[in-house]
């Protein structure tokens, strides 16, 4: 940073800085933290609302999988009985993945619901790519939609928290502070223990 950086007016997403005593330090801390956590709560709020629907969708789209047939293909029986063993898994990594997320709201901590939500697919991904490699041997447009469905909800999801990135960094920055109060508290208390010491001298 050059020295004429040092004279730059705070840009309008910089908020100011503000000078405070002890006690007004409590409240000032505590006005901050609930600004920010309104603005986490409408973040959960709309990426709950994408997770409702995401589940929903899914939940069909199962049941689309589930009610597929194989014994107009003409193929060998036990090629067919292999796709659907590995379809029959395959669904039921992706009702672990409808159960998992519909978990993730009751998760309070911003950063943790976030990394859920990406665990969560993640490991469905893991979990699933032999038996979707196997069961796409006979069953290709059905697995691709739903494929393609993770992959869209996905993207939503790494495009809120894009969105949001800033909001986020300041999670830890709550906790620091909320931290902080409690230090100050301390400090009011070792403050007081003095003046009441030294009264008791003086007398």
């Amino acid at each position: 940073m050059g020295w004429k950086d040092f004279f730059k007016k705070p840009s309008e997403t910089e908020e100011e800085i503000i000078s405070a005593t002890f006690n007004e330090a409590g409240d000032l801390i505590k006005e901050y933290s609930i600004k920010k956590e309104k603005i986490f709560i409408e973040i959960r709020k709309k990426i709950n609302e994408e997770i409702a629907n995401f589940i929903l969708d899914l939940k069909n789209q199962i049941k689309t999988l589930d009610s597929i047939d194989l014994k107009d293909k003409k193929e060998n029986e036990k090629i067919k009985l292999i796709n659907l063993q590995n379809l029959k898994e395959y669904i039921e990594q992706l009702n672990r993945l409808s159960d998992r997320l519909s978990k993730i709201k009751n998760i309070l901590n911003m950063g943790s619901y976030f990394n859920e939500i990406n665990s969560s697919i993640d490991s469905f991904i893991k979990n699933s790519r032999r038996k979707l490699h196997m069961a796409t041997i006979l069953i290709g447009d059905e697995i691709a939609q739903t494929e393609q469905m993770i992959k869209s909800f996905h993207n939503k999801i790494n495009k809120s928290y894009k969105e949001n990135e800033d909001s986020m960094s300041n999670i830890k920055l709550m906790v620091e502070l909320k931290n902080f109060k409690e230090s100050l508290k301390e400090v009011v208390r070792i403050q007081k223990e003095i003046k009441d010491s030294i009264a008791d001298l003086d007398k």
